[in-house]
């Protein structure tokens, strides 16, 4: 398999690089377990399909406790890093080895495609890290994402199984390899046949329905007309592919969703309807019409596929509406029968009143009633009628009722069935991510598929969170008290005394913290190496400590 990372390290050190030799990987399923129950060490070889195969109860506990290795950190500048710190993500590169010089590695990819950012450089903490799993990245199921998006889909785990850093990994260096790229691909097929089916709907609309195609052909309207309805099934082809592949993979249990059912209800009306165009059966019906507008819908609604892909749209719509109906299904039952009852009440109270024609069939007294629930009360109907005492007096008890109740409850339901959807909303992200790369993977011809897509070894880099938020809190201190003295010269008395009384407590509490670090530290010195060794404290430990401590407190600890 091609070394993806060998090109990234400088020039001096890639002989270094590939006169490395990994360990030998075990072939014993017996080892392997005995390995695997032990924990791997840095020298140990495994793959994800003998995990899968060897422990296949184990999986999901294995990645969550030793799916990767810290190999070390170090320092950069934040310019370099900037988008990583920003966006909450990783950088990821693939390698032959599951141990490399990181920090060259790291660097010379830093140095190669940096973030150009504006202001003076300053120093952060980043920790490189290596997926422990050998050939976790391969396609189908001999890699992570395959049986994880299975399991996903069967509701043996949730979402939350994406955003170990194992399969975030994964996830994140399949996406910026090739799967973003090929993304984009079937954007751009979207858009032809999304464009070419709108221009068939307005050039379709001005054509002369008596021609036959023949005839059709010899005008210009006509020709484009063809065209566009061409067009569109060209670029509804490559979707019709995918799905085929999709189901071939899946199976039809796991294949069946939302989405997909939504595809497939797309794919049958362009075709249906690419059928009565070319054959010209039935197109002066209203059904070509009804359906092309059906289609029009489908194709707009189809915009949320790609938008799973975004991380500004990482919660889609159509989501956040399948949640929200699945919690509020129930509610919506209890609200329709209500509104059938008031809708059979005014149905049988104007029975014997012909003029009333908004309540002269069931159908039409549903519809009514519902208007009414929106807000179009038309309350001369109750008074010019027979009865517009009763009348009346079930319109104000249907407008509190339903109008003051329970739709308010419906919308207090739905607005927290929609903060419930937002919850964990980037494991969901990476899950829709997943699912996107399984499905374009499988759909992919083999010939198109290139070796440094799956290499052996994921490493990733990310922010040391910890270490960059002492230093935002350090910051911060010294800029209260900046704000403070700003605050004094401008005869603020009242905030400076307030906020000086705070900054005082926090001082005298982080004194105490280092007094007491000071203590453990001089307790740790006199216990000698003997506890060092043991379960006695770690003098650089402390003394880390304490001096992390002593630069939080802007002049020192009073």
């Amino acid at each position: 398999m091609t070394d993806a990372s060998a090109p990234l390290l400088p020039p001096e050190q890639r002989q270094e690089h590939h006169d490395i030799e990994e360990p030998s990987h075990p072939t014993d399923d017996a080892e392997i377990a005995r390995r695997l129950e032990e924990g791997l060490s840095p020298t140990d070889v495994v793959d994800f399909e003998d995990l899968l195969r060897v422990q296949p109860d184990a999986v999901i506990s294995f990645l969550a406790d030793q799916g990767t290795r810290k190999l070390g950190s170090f320092m950069t500048e934040d310019v370099e890093v900037l988008p990583l710190m920003q966006k909450g993500t990783i950088w990821t590169l693939g390698s032959s080895l599951q141990d490399i010089n990181y920090q060259s590695t790291w660097e010379y990819r830093l140095a190669t495609d940096n973030y150009k950012a504006k202001g003076f450089p300053s120093k952060v903490e980043v920790e490189a890290h290596v997926v422990t799993l050998r050939n976790a990245a391969l396609p189908d199921d001999r890699g992570i994402l395959n049986p994880l998006i299975g399991k996903w889909l069967d509701g043996s785990v949730s979402t939350k199984v994406f955003g170990l850093p194992a399969v975030h990994a994964v996830i994140s260096f399949k996406w910026d390899k090739w799967a973003r790229r090929v993304m984009l691909f079937e954007f751009i097929c979207y858009l032809v046949w999304l464009i070419g089916f709108q221009a068939w709907i307005f050039l379709f609309q001005d054509e002369n329905l008596d021609l036959s195609l023949r005839q059709l052909a010899h005008t210009t309207s006509g020709i484009c007309t063809i065209v566009a309805a061409i067009v569109a099934l060209i670029g509804m082809a490559p979707f019709l592919y995918i799905e085929f592949c999709t189901i071939t993979e899946y199976g039809a249990k796991r294949w069946l969703s939302v989405w997909n059912v939504l595809d497939v209800l797309t794919y049958v009306l362009q075709i249906v309807i690419s059928v009565m165009f070319f054959t010209r059966w039935q197109v002066k019906s209203d059904t070509l019409s009804i359906l092309a507008a059906i289609q029009v819908l489908s194709l707009w609604w189809k915009v949320q596929y790609f938008a799973r892909a975004f991380q500004q749209m990482r919660n889609t719509f159509l989501n956040t509406v399948v949640a929200v109906i699945r919690d509020v299904r129930w509610f919506m039952l209890l609200l329709l029968v209500t509104l059938w009852g008031f809708a059979g009440a005014y149905y049988i109270l104007y029975r014997d009143e012909q003029s009333t024609t908004k309540f002269d069939s069931p159908w039409r007294a549903l519809t009514s009633v519902f208007t009414i629930m929106m807000g179009d009360v038309d309350t001369d109907l109750f008074y010019n009628s027979k009865k517009p005492l009763v009348g009346c007096i079930i319109l104000v008890v249907f407008l509190v009722l339903m109008v003051m109740v329970l739709l308010n409850l419906l919308i207090a339901i739905m607005s927290d069935a929609a903060a419930r959807a937002s919850d964990d909303d980037g494991t969901k992200f990476l899950c829709s991510k997943a699912e996107l790369i399984d499905e374009l993977e499988s759909s992919l011809p083999g010939w198109l598929k290139q070796d440094s897509w799956y290499p052996q070894y994921i490493h990733f880099l990310k922010a040391n969170t910890d270490v960059n938020k002492n230093k935002n809190l350090e910051g911060k201190l010294w800029t209260l008290e900046a704000s403070v003295n700003s605050s004094e010269d401008n005869g603020d008395d009242d905030l400076v005394e307030g906020v000086r009384e705070e900054l005082k407590g926090l001082k005298a509490e982080m004194g105490e913290l280092k007094k007491m670090l000071q203590e453990a530290l001089g307790q740790g010195h006199a216990n000698g190496g003997a506890d060092h060794a043991g379960k006695g404290h770690s003098p650089g430990l402390v003394s880390s400590a304490v001096s992390s401590v002593t630069s939080f407190l802007p002049g020192g600890a009073k």
